[in-house]
């Protein structure tokens, strides 16, 4: 799998990522070690919104 970027911030279920790759919106990504699952659902030139399904916690800024 390709990486796309690493966390700025988190707030609960939701995931904001400076991307280094480009997405698509409703694009499924993996977030952080435990490999979270997401989906993209606010994109901007450089920045992704992710809505993840899982449990957030642990999940700190920079983690891939």
């Amino acid at each position: 799998m390709r990486r796309v970027g690493s966390v700025e911030w988190v707030n609960g279920p939701v995931v904001r990522i400076h991307a280094e790759a480009a997405l698509q919106m409703m694009e499924m990504v993996l977030v952080g070690e435990d490999r979270i699952v997401g989906e993209a659902m606010e994109l901007s030139a450089d920045r992704a919104t992710l809505q993840v399904y899982e449990d957030t916690t642990g999940l700190e800024p920079g983690a891939p």
